[in-house]
Protein backbone atom coordinates (compact mmCIF):
# COMPACT_ATOMS: atom_id res chain seq x y z
CA UNK A 1 0.00 0.00 0.00
CA UNK A 2 1.24 3.48 -0.86
CA UNK A 3 0.40 6.34 1.42
CA UNK A 4 0.30 9.85 0.08
CA UNK A 5 -0.85 13.21 1.31
CA UNK A 6 -4.43 12.31 0.42
CA UNK A 7 -4.48 9.91 3.39
CA UNK A 8 -3.75 12.76 5.80
CA UNK A 9 -6.55 13.27 8.30
CA UNK A 10 -7.74 16.50 9.84
CA UNK A 11 -9.12 16.22 13.35
CA UNK A 12 -10.36 19.26 15.23
CA UNK A 13 -8.66 21.57 12.73
CA UNK A 14 -5.31 19.90 13.38
CA UNK A 15 -3.52 18.15 10.51
CA UNK A 16 -2.55 14.56 11.24
CA UNK A 17 0.04 12.67 9.20
CA UNK A 18 0.62 9.00 8.56
CA UNK A 19 1.52 6.70 11.47
CA UNK A 20 3.62 3.61 10.65
CA UNK A 21 5.10 0.94 12.92
CA UNK A 22 8.56 -0.40 12.09
CA UNK A 23 10.52 -3.23 13.68
CA UNK A 24 14.33 -3.17 13.99
CA UNK A 25 15.84 -3.42 10.51
CA UNK A 26 12.65 -2.34 8.71
CA UNK A 27 12.50 0.98 6.92
CA UNK A 28 10.35 3.40 5.00
CA UNK A 29 11.03 4.97 1.61
CA UNK A 30 9.84 8.42 0.57
CA UNK A 31 9.43 9.19 -3.14
CA UNK A 32 8.35 12.40 -4.82
CA UNK A 33 5.79 12.63 -7.59
CA UNK A 34 7.55 13.26 -10.90
CA UNK A 35 4.65 15.47 -11.99
CA UNK A 36 5.35 17.99 -9.21
CA UNK A 37 5.67 21.56 -10.42
CA UNK A 38 8.75 23.58 -9.54
CA UNK A 39 6.60 25.57 -7.11
CA UNK A 40 5.37 22.41 -5.34
CA UNK A 41 8.91 21.04 -5.11
CA UNK A 42 10.17 24.35 -3.75
CA UNK A 43 7.40 24.32 -1.13
CA UNK A 44 8.27 20.75 -0.12
CA UNK A 45 11.96 21.61 0.19
CA UNK A 46 11.12 24.71 2.23
CA UNK A 47 8.71 22.97 4.62
CA UNK A 48 10.59 19.65 4.75
CA UNK A 49 9.43 16.27 5.98
CA UNK A 50 8.85 15.60 9.66
CA UNK A 51 9.31 12.12 11.12
CA UNK A 52 8.52 11.87 14.81
CA UNK A 53 8.88 8.83 17.06
CA UNK A 54 5.47 8.44 18.70
CA UNK A 55 6.14 5.30 20.72
CA UNK A 56 8.72 2.58 21.16
CA UNK A 57 7.24 -0.79 22.07
CA UNK A 58 9.13 -2.84 24.65
CA UNK A 59 7.49 -6.16 23.97
CA UNK A 60 9.11 -9.42 22.90
CA UNK A 61 9.36 -7.93 19.39
CA UNK A 62 10.21 -4.25 19.84
CA UNK A 63 8.96 -1.74 17.29
CA UNK A 64 8.86 2.02 16.87
CA UNK A 65 5.75 3.93 15.91
CA UNK A 66 6.59 6.81 13.56
CA UNK A 67 4.42 9.80 12.68
CA UNK A 68 5.28 11.19 9.23
CA UNK A 69 4.22 14.55 7.82
CA UNK A 70 5.23 15.36 4.26
CA UNK A 71 4.14 17.62 1.43
CA UNK A 72 1.48 16.91 -1.18
CA UNK A 73 3.85 15.23 -3.65
CA UNK A 74 5.51 12.85 -1.16
CA UNK A 75 4.63 9.16 -1.38
CA UNK A 76 5.52 7.07 1.65
CA UNK A 77 6.19 3.35 1.20
CA UNK A 78 6.95 0.59 3.66
CA UNK A 79 10.21 -0.68 2.17
CA UNK A 80 9.00 -4.27 1.76
CA UNK A 81 6.00 -3.10 -0.27
CA UNK A 82 8.15 -0.88 -2.47
CA UNK A 83 10.41 -3.87 -3.16
CA UNK A 84 7.39 -5.96 -4.20
CA UNK A 85 6.03 -3.15 -6.39
CA UNK A 86 9.33 -2.54 -8.19
CA UNK A 87 10.28 -6.24 -8.54
CA UNK A 88 6.91 -8.05 -8.79
CA UNK A 89 8.36 -11.31 -10.14
CA UNK A 90 11.29 -11.54 -7.73
CA UNK A 91 9.35 -13.78 -5.34
CA UNK A 92 7.96 -15.93 -8.15
CA UNK A 93 9.72 -19.21 -8.90
CA UNK A 94 12.47 -18.81 -11.50
CA UNK A 95 11.83 -20.85 -14.65
CA UNK A 96 14.23 -23.65 -15.50
CA UNK A 97 16.63 -22.76 -18.32
CA UNK A 98 15.81 -24.29 -21.71
CA UNK A 99 17.90 -27.36 -22.65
Amino acid sequence: MVYDRQTTLVHGGKKMGLVVERKPGESIHIQFDQRMSAEELDDLLRTGITIRVVDIGHQVRPKAKLHIEAGQGARIWRSELLERATHPHQNAAEPEPAR
